[in-house]
C-alpha cells in the first residue's frame, strides 16, 4: 500500500485517508476529493451505494488498473472524471499487490497489479 501512495504523492497534491471507503466515494461524489482508492475492503455494501453515488454525480468509477470495476472485487478506484480515474488507473497499475490484497476479479495475486490484469 505505502508503495502506491509513495506513487501518488509524488504526482498530487496531497492525499487522505479516512479509513471508510463509503465515505470515501461520498467525498468523490460531493465533489469535496478529486479521487478515492481502495483496495481489499470488507465487501460490496462498503462500495456499492458510494459507487452509485459517484456515478450519479457524473463521476468514473473503475478497477483500480482501469477497466469495468466489478461490485464483488473488493477493489474501487473512483474520480469526478473518467479521464482522471484512467490516470490514476495507469499509476497504480505499475505498482505491487501485497500477498493478502485481492488482486483483479478472477486473477491470481502477483506480479504488479497491471500484470495481473492481463494474465
Amino acid at each position: 500500500m505505502f508503495g502506491r501512495v509513495r506513487q501518488l504523492v509524488a504526482r498530487m497534491r496531497s492525499v487522505r485517508c479516512t479509513g471508510s471507503c463509503a465515505l470515501g466515494l461520498c467525498s468523490v461524489a460531493l465533489g469535496r476529493c478529486d479521487a478515492f482508492f481502495e483496495i481489499n475492503f470488507g465487501g460490496c455494501w462498503d462500495a456499492a451505494a458510494g459507487a452509485l453515488m459517484v456515478a450519479e454525480a457524473g463521476g468514473a468509477v473503475l478497477d483500480p488498473v482501469g477497466g469495468m470495476w466489478n461490485v464483488m472485487a473488493r477493489r474501487v478506484l473512483a474520480a469526478g472524471s473518467g479521464e482522471l480515474a484512467e490516470a490514476i488507473a495507469a499509476v497504480l497499475a505499475e505498482c505491487k499487490l501485497g500477498c493478502r490484497e485481492a488482486g483483479p476479479p478472477g486473477k491470481a495475486v502477483g506480479g504488479s497489479l497491471y500484470a495481473a490484469a492481463e494474465e
